[in-house]
């Protein structure tokens, strides 16, 4: 359109129709992109087997809650889409809720050195004071688990991250079996005792 003014053309108005619906796109996928933005906070989505479709559900909830504000500012009140955006959002949390798992039974004892080893082989290699992961400059979340009193400290939180949820190690990028899982979980339960 610039290039057509500076030659002295009329511009085609086919370009502004398609500036203005790049400009609607762009409204109402503000909401999706901003929650796009920050979900690594929230590996509950992510994680999920369904990603994909956890993040179109969110999406449309973002377009349905933004078409209210577009209609609201012409002087239309729709409840009907904050309502189908709430349905949608909430949804979306029930189906990723963390859920518990039955781990399989757990075979021969459970003692602090082979929880030890389970961390060192599977976990350590992030949450260390100088992780090896590549691209870790410092511990996720600041956990460290490089000795003893450290995993300890953080029993309950790797209850958390490693039973309950899953997220953790994330994406199972060290390949953390179910038998491991099922270890750690006893020696949390029994204590967290270092014997």
């Amino acid at each position: 359109m610039v290039a057509a003014l500076r030659e002295g053309r009329s511009p085609d108005p086919q370009d502004g129709r398609r500036g203005k619906q790049r400009s609607v796109h762009n409204n109402y996928f503000t909401l999706p992109v901003v929650f796009t933005m920050f979900s690594h906070h929230y590996a509950a989505t992510y994680m999920h087997p369904h990603g994909w479709a956890v993040l179109a559900l969110i999406a449309g909830a973002g377009v349905a809650i933004r078409h209210f504000f577009n209609l609201r500012h012409k002087g239309v009140l729709a409840w009907q889409y904050p309502a189908l955006g709430a349905a949608l959002l909430g949804f979306v949390f029930w189906w990723t809720a963390p859920r518990i798992v039955p781990l399989p039974p757990v075979e021969g004892p459970v003692t602090f050195n082979r929880v030890r080893s389970i961390i060192g082989q599977r976990c350590v290699n992030c949450h260390a004071p100088a992780p090896t992961f590549p691209g870790l400059a410092s511990a996720p979340g600041g956990v460290l688990l490089h000795e003893p009193g450290e995993i300890v400290r953080n029993a309950e939180r790797s209850y958390v991250q490693v039973v309950v949820t899953r997220m953790m190690p994330l994406g199972n990028v060290t390949q953390i079996t179910e038998e491991e899982r099922a270890v750690l979980a006893a020696w949390i339960k029994a204590g967290a005792k270092i014997e």
